[in-house]
């Protein structure tokens, strides 16, 4: 049966339509955020709507497709890696001979392939515009941390009027971690960036704001850590940069009215103390940097795989195994250190492939001196070894091949001068 080519027309006009109307750099950032953009959607009662990820993995494949002209093979370094990452990806099947996971594996295992994504797409871009990204990804991100506040305000105050199921309100609950990574991300971003400066100091000083409000102490800790210490010349050139003077009586009002502020709603009536608890909440939590019932958890599950990898150190226990082998139950469960986590799982050999992989990306940057691809670079892996898992790491591997984007547009612009 023949098609007729006049009614594939329209069809395939809207389609070319969509992509022209959506960049590369919106796409990528909506497919990195996909899973906190997942956590926010039943808050407006839209939880049927498809699994986000997967459509902005089908809306890149369709942009691909009918922008094939913008897109460019592998080469040298990125070559490497990118044989680096499928050869973990290799263990992972493997392993899925011997995992005591018999459905959680295989979710994993899925879950892998957006990894991959993350990582080859800004590579295969001909023109890549990171400052373009970087914006959107902010602006992304700030949208969400304000419904998510918005959310958890209400749910603390009891007028929450929406019907949630309690495992829904736990995962909403929870994302305060991965915004606050995500604005983790923009402070040291636009910290560190040299140029832009209005625009730096704006976004830099939303981020720390929502980044205090969130009361993620992991990211907050690091950024901290990573601006006091690694890099305190520019901390000291970027406070007294010239262009800053006005800003400078901006910020000590502002600070100034909301110091008053905070006064008057913690000595006012307990009607009126509406966002005390938000205050409190984040207090309490840097109150346990160190301890608590979160920090004596995840301390828990990492001695029990490093008290079990001995016995299986070479193949580990299979992809998905470390919720079987600590509960008995086939569930998603992770040691919070992704390289514990990687040795438990897939053996030493998996293990060293994943920190070859890293030591390649560190080096390159290193050579590069990139003062904010350091900075996040740092913060990056410091989270890994906290908090994620590996099927969590969508965000990192997407920056990793940022970080070589911006060598080799270095490089080509050097050669152009």
């Amino acid at each position: 049966m023949l098609v007729n080519k006049s009614s594939l027309a329209m069809p395939l006009f809207l389609i070319r339509l969509m992509t022209n109307a959506f960049s590369i750099e919106l796409i990528y950032a909506i497919f990195l955020l996909s899973g906190d953009i997942k956590g926010i959607l039943p808050i407006y009662g839209l939880d049927n709507i498809p699994n986000v990820t997967l459509v902005s993995m089908f809306i890149i494949s369709i942009f691909i497709l009918f922008n094939y002209k913008l897109f460019k093979s592998f080469s040298g370094e990125s070559y490497f890696l990118v044989m680096l990452i499928s050869l973990l990806y290799l263990f992972i099947f493997i392993s899925l001979l011997y995992t005591s996971s018999s459905q959680y594996a295989f979710l994993k295992t899925v879950s892998y392939s957006t990894l991959i994504i993350s990582f080859i797409l800004p590579l295969m871009t001909k023109n890549f515009d990171t400052k373009k990204f970087m914006i959107i990804f902010s602006f992304i991100t700030y949208a969400l941390t304000l419904c998510y506040l918005n959310f958890f305000l209400s749910y603390l105050d009891g007028s929450l009027d929406i019907d949630l199921q309690q495992e829904q309100i736990k995962l909403i609950s929870g994302m305060y971690l991965t915004l606050s990574y995500s604005n983790g991300i923009i402070i040291l971003y636009y910290f560190f960036r040299k140029e832009s400066f209005n625009l730096r100091f704006i976004f830099a000083v939303m981020g720390i704001v929502f980044l205090l409000l969130l009361g993620g102490r992991g990211p907050l800790i690091f950024v901290i850590i990573i601006v006091l210490f690694f890099y305190i010349k520019q901390l000291f050139l970027f406070f007294t940069d010239i262009k800053l003077k006005r800003y400078t009586v901006i910020t000590i009002f502002l600070l100034l009215m909301m110091t008053i502020l905070s006064l008057l709603l913690f000595n006012s009536t307990d009607s009126t103390r509406f966002n005390i608890d938000l205050i409190d909440r984040t207090l309490k939590r840097l109150e346990i940097l160190i301890g608590g019932d979160s920090a004596n958890e995840r301390m828990y599950y990492i001695q029990f795989a490093l008290n079990w990898i001995d016995k299986s150190p070479l193949f580990g226990y299979g992809v998905g195994s470390f919720g079987y082998e600590l509960t008995g139950i086939d569930q998603r469960l992770y040691p919070h250190n992704i390289w514990i986590e990687i040795w438990f799982e897939l053996g030493i050999l998996a293990l060293v492939t994943f920190l070859l992989f890293e030591a390649i990306v560190l080096y390159i940057i290193l050579k590069l001196k990139c003062s904010w691809c350091i900075a996040i670079y740092i913060f990056l892996i410091l989270n890994t070894l906290k908090s994620s898992s590996l099927i969590d790491i969508r965000i990192l591997m997407g920056f990793f091949s940022i970080f070589l984007i911006t060598k080799f547009n270095t490089k080509s612009t050097n050669e152009n001068t």
